[in-house]
């Protein structure tokens, strides 16, 4: 398992839990679940991670894409925003995990990703907002 923070926050399945007595992924229904297997392995994430480096323009290897893309040569600023939009989607992946075992539906990859971005694309304005009004305040001094 990928040594992420993420990867460390979240269970390793509703059985491992006590929750359940079946360990099956409750997206795919083909194979254990783990958090690899949700996050990296299940052919529901891993559309999304490929729609979500479509829109990105990168290539996500199939294992922990936020360490590829930190490896990258690229400003540090834009690796930031890559990786942020790819937890974004890991985040939620989960999420639609969930809604799938406890409300049994899922959201269409496409729409997940869509999702992700619009999310994470409103926390950059936010940031950068903040930036933009603390660099106010200093040049007003």
């Amino acid at each position: 398992m990928p040594n992420n923070k993420h990867s460390s926050l979240i269970s390793t399945s509703n059985a491992a839990w006590g929750v359940s007595s079946d360990d099956t992924c409750c997206i795919c229904l083909d194979a254990p679940e783990t958090v690899q297997h949700v996050l990296y392995e299940c052919h529901y994430s891993r559309k999304i991670v490929q729609e979500m480096a479509a829109y990105l323009n990168i290539h996500v290897p199939d294992r922990d894409g936020i360490s590829w893309i930190y490896a990258q040569q690229m400003s540090k600023q834009e690796k930031r925003i890559k990786a942020g939009d790819l937890k974004m989607v890991y985040y939620r992946i989960w999420r639609q995990r969930n809604e799938a075992w406890l409300e049994n539906q899922l959201v269409v990859p496409s729409v997940v990703c869509q999702m992700a971005c619009e999310e994470h694309r409103r926390w950059v304005v936010q940031v950068l907002k903040g930036l933009n009004d603390q660099a106010s305040r200093k040049t007003s001094r």
